[in-house]
């Protein structure tokens, strides 16, 4: 692991070659980083800055974004990570990958945007991504065979973020706009989608689920 470790600033540095190259670097790096491998190396390489530019829209092929996706959130999956994809602004970005786009690219967005808002940071700027999580979570529910992936990613990413009251009403807002009953949404993240161990099901969540569709509790979250 030492060994490998130490390619790390090799790679991150090769993210700024020719397509090629950059796609064989960020490759390796997604299943270094997979694996928790050098992932303080990676950050002080530089690599937050040169992911963000990799997935900005439009600027690469579709194959290279994907790649920078999953080394985005297999990053995200991490303590470091989390704070330092909070802190470059990644919540936009994904969050338009989320409302339009390819199923892929859509369902990858979507799990960096649940890793990301675990971090409470992550809660509080969470608002860009609402609307995005629930139409993502509409089109993959609706899909002739279901994504889900996409409709996990999308359920988990709108429980972390409904922890902060003001999302938490937002996404009532969301789902009423689009006449969805926003007790179908608390349906949804209490199926059995989750891991019991990693993602217990929470009272207090569904608790509050209801309270933002009711006015009168709405005032006193």
């Amino acid at each position: 692991a030492e060994h490998e470790a130490d390619l790390v600033p090799t790679l991150t540095h090769a993210l700024s070659a020719p397509t090629p190259v950059a796609l064989n670097a960020l490759s390796t790096l997604a299943n270094l980083l997979r694996q928790d491998i050098g992932v303080t190396t990676a950050l002080q390489s530089g690599i937050v800055p040169q992911l963000r530019n990799m997935i900005l829209p439009m600027e690469f092929p579709p194959k290279v974004v994907v790649s920078a996706l999953q080394a985005t959130w297999n990053l995200a999956n991490t303590p470091d990570g989390k704070v330092a994809l909070v802190d470059a602004e990644f919540l936009p970005v994904l969050s338009h990958h989320c409302a339009q786009g390819d199923p892929q690219v859509r369902r990858l967005s979507a799990g960096c945007l649940m890793a990301m808002t675990i971090n409470k940071q992550g809660k509080l700027e969470s608002q860009c991504c609402l609307e995005p999580l629930v139409d993502l979570l509409l089109d993959a529910s609706a899909a002739p065979y279901v994504d889900l992936g996409s409709v996990r990613s999308a359920c988990l990413a709108l429980k972390n973020a409904a922890e902060f009251p003001q999302a938490r009403s937002s996404i009532v807002r969301i789902a009423q706009k689009r006449n969805l009953d926003p007790q179908r949404l608390t349906n949804m993240v209490r199926g059995e989608m989750f891991d019991g161990d990693e993602w217990p099901i929470s009272k207090r969540y569904v608790d509050q689920w209801n309270r933002a569709a009711d006015p009168s509790a709405r005032a006193a979250s």
